[in-house]
């Protein structure tokens, strides 16, 4: 899976939260919105049901002060007893009646009923009249007040005449028991006035609100008294469901559903009737402002979601990019330019520039330890090559005195003395300067001193030659590197009974490079010894581990070593041995790119 860069990451991090804090903030300015929307409705619907039921028990109440001021007339109260009997105190009685409720009609119409079926009427309507009240709806339960006040409203379907003859219109009334003087009830005094002047506050709320609010006002027993219906659907509520739904909740404000649509009710109880108001308006009336903020909120929020997204980018970009430029200059840091990088970095924060200025302090100590290492490495080689050069002397040294005891044991007295000047001549070549670079024509020099002497030894046995190309004398390399190879062709091939030839030349590659090769006749190389001088190259390779300080067996892999420390992977060192029996040939040398790996052809 392919890995994310850091300015995605941030830029994908902050556009999650950002939206994240955005959507909550926005949920919860919604859930809260609505919370109190809704109890704000509550509360207005609370309020102005509460002003209702109190409009309402005020004109109840201005009826029931109308009934008592009857009640307590004095001319009323001396004169009840006999309305039916004399004609003059029902007059009397019918005038207070008209008195007490005074020009502008508190009530529509009072009656005065006696126990023996008798009435006196007084309002809209005047008149004396026998009249049986005791089959009406509202004796009994009048009766069973005893002189408390006892309301009484006509069916919602009622049509018929009411007893004044004010027509088919419906009448709320108020009752009271009249007792005599003797404390005996004598009649009922009852005042009315028209349903809808009691609930014209309700009416008013209708004109005056935009609502769609319907209003229902029951008696506790769940007789529906009144009905004032908004522009809704709703035309009645099931009482006992309401109550219900009320006690479940704990609460006069909850939800209902009826004919398929769903309402937010408001319930209140009038103490002075017992009267239950219930106050009901449709959800979607109510979710009507918030369409509008919820439109609101969408358009807001399609327009800050994609500013989210280009804030964010800006910001990661702003973060990321100086975190970028020091990943480009990291990736740039080479060993050769470890020392000059620039770890200035534009509008990076003061982590990135803490940053770059760590990375600066770190490739400066790295720039002095690389330098240190280097030169430590450097002295070490040199170290090394002047070790394994010590170790080529001794061990010429002690070939030149096996040669010379040899020769001893043959008499050869003369060869022993210009070998011993020889010898001397060579002992000061490597060891006349602690410097062990020289030039291919001081080598073959000293190559040259040395066949002199293997030719005392060997005499005619032995034949030779040393060629130089143009250019190649001037050519750097390091002492005692052809000698160790002529020294070995010598060893493994001369013999006393066949003549050996040795070939020594210097050449230029096509490649720039140079070489110089030892070509010999005689014995092959022991393919098993060469394989074993092969397979130490190659653990000298992958250890880097130079032979010890040891003198027998130790002149090829001696030489191997030191080109490479000097040429590195440019040093050439190649053995070549012919099909043809006799005929090996070794090069040594430089190859032109010290990029190249060393080649090892075997034949």
């Amino acid at each position: 899976m392919r890995k994310k860069t850091i300015g995605k990451r941030l830029w994908l991090s902050h556009c999650f939260v950002a939206i994240g804090v955005f959507l909550v903030i926005i949920v919860v300015f919604v859930v809260y919105t609505i919370h109190l929307l809704l109890t704000r409705i509550n509360d207005s619907n609370a309020s102005q049901l509460s002003a209702l039921m109190n409009q309402v028990e005020l004109e109840i109440g201005r009826m029931d002060t109308v009934l008592l001021n009857l009640l307590y007339s004095k001319t009323i109260r001396e004169n009840y007893d006999d309305i039916g009997t004399n004609q003059q105190k029902s007059w009397d009685i019918m005038e207070a009646m008209t008195s007490i409720n005074g020009p502008r009609l508190e009530v529509q119409q009072i009656n005065a009923y006696t126990l023996d079926g008798f009435l006196v009427s007084a309002g809209y309507n005047n008149r004396m009249m026998e009249f049986d009240s005791s089959g009406e709806k509202w004796y009994q339960p009048t009766l069973a007040r005893e002189g408390r006040r006892c309301i009484f409203v006509p069916d919602m379907d009622y049509s018929a005449q009411i007893t004044t003859g004010l027509g088919r219109q419906r009448y709320m009334s108020v009752f009271r028991v009249f007792y005599n003087k003797y404390g005996q009830p004598s009649g009922i005094v009852e005042v009315m006035r028209d349903v809808r002047y009691i609930f014209r506050s309700l009416d008013d709320l209708k004109k005056s609100s935009r609502q769609q609010a319907s209003v229902f006002v029951y008696e506790p027993e769940g007789k529906l008294i009144y009905r004032q219906a908004g522009m809704t659907t709703l035309t009645d509520l099931e009482y006992g469901r309401l109550i219900d739904q009320q006690k479940a909740g704990g609460s006069n404000s909850f939800r209902y559903s009826v004919q398929g649509h769903t309402f937010r009710v408001q319930m209140e109880r009038s103490e002075e009737t017992s009267w239950v108001f219930v106050m009901a308006m449709p959800e979607q009336e109510i979710y009507r402002p918030f369409r509008s903020f919820i439109a609101i909120v969408a358009a807001l929020t399609i327009v800050i979601i994609p500013l989210i997204f280009f804030v964010s980018n800006a910001v990661a970009k702003r973060i990321s990019s100086p975190i970028k430029q020091l990943h480009i200059k990291v990736a740039g840091t080479t060993l050769d330019n470890i020392g000059d990088m620039d770890w200035q970095v534009d509008g990076g924060t003061v982590e990135v520039e803490a940053l770059a200025f760590g990375f600066r302090r770190m490739t400066e100590q790295l720039a002095r330890s690389v330098a240190e290492v280097i030169e430590a490495n450097r002295q070490e080689a040199q170290a090394r090559m002047v070790a394994l050069q010590a170790q080529m002397n001794p061990h010429f040294l002690y070939n030149s005195l096996t040669n010379i005891s040899v020769m001893a044991e043959k008499g050869m007295n003369e060869g022993i003395v210009e070998m011993c000047g020889n010898i001397s001549f060579m002992l000061r070549y490597a060891s006349s300067a602690a410097n062990p670079v020289v030039t291919v024509q001081d080598e073959l020099d000293y190559v040259e001193s040395y066949l002199n002497c293997m030719r005392i030894r060997y005499g005619q046995y032995l034949h030779y030659s040393i060629d130089m190309d143009p250019g190649t004398d001037q050519l750097e390399t390091i002492k005692l590197v052809v000698q160790p190879l002529v020294e070995n062709a010598i060893r493994y091939g001369v013999g006393e009974d066949s003549t050996w030839r040795i070939k020594v030349r210097s050449y230029f590659e096509p490649d720039d490079g140079w070489r110089i090769s030892v070509r010999s006749d005689g014995a092959s190389f022991d393919r098993e010894k060469l394989e074993a001088l092969h397979a130490s190259i190659r653990e000298l390779d992958k250890t880097g581990s130079y032979p010890a300080l040891s003198i027998k067996g130790m002149g090829l892999l001696n030489l191997y070593s030191r080109l490479r420390l000097y040429f590195g992977e440019a040093a050439v060192f190649e053995i070549h041995s012919e099909q043809e029996p006799g005929h090996v040939t070794i090069q040594i040398g430089r190859r032109a790119s010290g990029k190249e790996k060393k080649e090892e052809q075997l034949a």
